[in-house]
């Protein structure tokens, strides 16, 4: 199961490549069941690619993000 899947305003999803997101919008990453993203966006009324695991190393991966995602408080 994904722990953190990818979602942007706009996003779209390229299979075998990053997800691409509106011009100039960073991928964020985001747990089920929370209405916003690891970095504190309210991304409920973005687009959520639920099959499409976030991965920190994307060009145009939100930093904050990554960072979370990397190194997780909770273990």
């Amino acid at each position: 199961m994904v722990r953190w899947f990818t979602t942007a305003p706009g996003v779209r999803d390229q299979p075998g490549r990053p997800p691409i997101a509106v011009r100039g919008s960073l991928l964020h990453a985001k747990e089920m069941g929370t209405v916003v993203t690891v970095c504190g966006k309210d991304a409920s009324s973005w687009a959520k690619l639920w099959e499409v695991a976030f991965l920190p190393q994307w060009p145009t991966a939100c930093p904050e993000c990554a960072r979370v995602v990397i190194s997780p408080s909770d273990g």
